[in-house]
């Protein structure tokens, strides 16, 4: 009898670890495994600067993102440029009142917990307002993103812009003092850098 109850206590105690092993794998299997997928939106400030017309201009404002698995994320931004002015009596304003940009990035991650990943980012941008009026880009980008399992994120990127209209000269050479900025064809390419500082969750 008392072997028999050994054996019960044995057995039911066997089922017991077994049960808990299960629940464990469980709530493994459910814990996400990568910081893009315990964070795949973010959120936070961007500064950009941009040589596209002359003097270049510097735009802050915010961006979003939204990470699709390893390799695919999707972001937006909305900047308004920092004074700028050219070198005429007038002082005319050469930053926009308005930069909106929207890319599709593909992602290399770094690491096995995609905390930092190489990315390259293509789609159309606009800058809006005082010197350009509406200019319609071709935005690219390329950088780095870095992602912590604490929610902060980070942005570095080289940008090139390519113009896809026409922009006549802001100010008319007789009225320039010393430098200024010229006309705008299709195809004209700016260059310059953003960096972006917030939150992922």
């Amino acid at each position: 009898m008392r072997a028999k109850k050994i054996i019960v206590a044995s057995a039911g105690l066997a089922c017991a670890l077994a049960g808990s092993a299960a629940r464990a794998d469980d709530a493994d299997a459910a814990r996400p495994t990568t910081v893009r997928q315990a964070h795949p939106w973010g959120f936070g400030a961007s500064f950009s600067w941009l040589a596209t017309g002359r003097p270049a201009f510097a735009s802050v404002g915010v961006a979003a993102e939204r990470a699709f698995g390893r390799w695919f994320a999707l972001d937006l931004a909305l900047e308004n440029g920092l004074a700028t002015t050219a070198a005429d009596e007038a002082a005319t304003r050469l930053d926009p009142e308005l930069l909106a940009r929207l890319g599709a990035r593909a992602t290399l991650p770094l690491d096995r917990q995609e905390r930092a990943a190489l990315f390259a980012s293509a789609g159309p941008a606009l800058l809006v307002g005082n010197a350009y009026d509406r200019l319609p880009l071709a935005h690219l980008e390329a950088g780095v993103a870095v992602r912590t399992w604490s929610g902060l994120a980070v942005l570095g990127a080289a940008v090139a812009n390519f113009a896809l209209a026409r922009r006549a000269p802001v100010v008319a050479p007789a009225d320039c003092l010393s430098v200024c900025d010229g006309p705008i064809a299709y195809g004209t390419r700016s260059i310059g850098f953003r960096i972006g500082l917030g939150a992922a969750f």
